[in-house]
């Protein structure tokens, strides 16, 4: 299984950042490849993505797993080509407004492109989120 880990530290309440980051209708504003995400009607913990990966369209349902008291979230898919990610959200030292993002991917299969560029360009979606003038901090 191949893991993939990245993080990213930005001054920003980390409770604002987690609900930012655990609203499947945000994930196409920072994820590369998702054009479009929401929960699964009557499932609580089913999550549909639709978007393009590396010239290929998908349409995939997966798990979503929140945390909010640790400000956490996993997620997944099952199958051959299965994989699972993680991502914490964590107040650095005593400073109320600094955040460390974690994110983590593990494939079942080694993953076609640059999955650390893209973890990469994740990171700097949602940091550049909250560098915005008009967003909530």
């Amino acid at each position: 299984m191949d893991t993939f880990q990245r993080s990213l530290r930005l001054t920003v309440d980390p409770s604002h950042v987690f609900d930012y980051v655990a609203e499947p209708r945000n994930w196409a504003r920072f994820l590369p490849t998702v054009q479009s995400a929401d929960m699964v009607r009557g499932e609580r913990e089913r999550v549909r993505m639709r978007g393009v990966s590396h010239g290929h369209p998908y349409d995939t349902e997966g798990y979503l797993k929140l945390d909010r008291h640790r400000l956490s979230m996993q997620w997944g898919t099952e199958g051959e080509h299965g994989y699972r990610g993680s991502l914490e959200v964590r107040k650095v030292d005593s400073d109320d407004l600094e955040t460390e993002i974690g994110l983590e991917l593990r494939f079942s299969k080694a993953p076609a492109g640059d999955v650390e560029k893209e973890m990469e360009q994740t990171l700097e979606n949602i940091r550049d989120h909250f560098l915005r003038p008009h967003s909530r901090r």
